[in-house]
C-alpha cells in the first residue's frame, strides 16, 4: 500500500531497521506494517459475490503504484486456493468459503486481478469494531 490513510492501523519500522522488498525494478524499503479492510467483488455472479476481509501484515511501502496481494502470505493465513487458467479463488481453510475470487484480464494472462476497494469512513469504522471484538469475547 502506498497511502497512510487506507491503514485501520500502522506501526512504522525504525529508519535504519527497514526490511527490504524485492520488486520488479530491484528492491525498495517497507517503511511500515499494519491492517487494512478490503472490499472484494466478482461481477459475474449473481447476485453480486461481495466479501469484506481483513488483511495483515500489510506493508506501507510509499512510491508504489499498484496494490498487490502476497499469495505466500494468504497461504500461510490458512487460505487455500483453487483455480485454472482464468480464475483462482482464495478459500477460507476452515469454512470452505471463498473469500477473494482473482480473474485475468486481456492480454494478462500470468497476471490475476482483484475488483476491491479499500474501506474508509464509516465502514471502515464498523469493521474495525467487528474485528477488535473477537470471538473469545462474545463467547465466554
Amino acid at each position: 500500500m502506498n497511502n497512510k490513510v487506507d491503514f485501520s492501523n500502522l506501526r512504522f519500522f525504525d529508519e535504519k531497521n527497514r526490511p527490504q522488498a524485492q520488486t520488479a525494478n530491484g528492491t525498495t524499503a517497507i517503511h511500515a506494517h499494519g491492517t487494512v479492510f478490503v472490499k472484494t467483488w466478482v461481477d459475474s455472479t449473481t447476485p453480486k459475490m461481495v466479501t469484506i476481509s481483513c488483511l495483515l501484515p500489510v506493508f506501507y511501502m510509499p512510491g508504489m503504484g499498484i496494490h498487490l496481494l502476497s499469495m505466500g502470505l494468504l497461504l500461510k493465513g490458512n487460505v487455500q486456493i483453487k483455480g485454472d487458467e482464468c480464475t483462482l479463488e482464495f478459500i477460507e481453510a476452515q469454512t470452505g468459503k471463498v473469500k477473494i475470487v482473482a480473474l485475468t484480464r486481456l492480454f494478462t494472462a500470468m497476471i490475476y486481478w482483484v475488483n476491491s476497494e479499500v474501506l474508509t469512513g464509516s465502514e471502515l469504522t464498523t469493521h474495525k469494531s467487528m474485528h477488535r471484538n473477537n470471538y473469545n469475547l462474545w463467547h465466554r
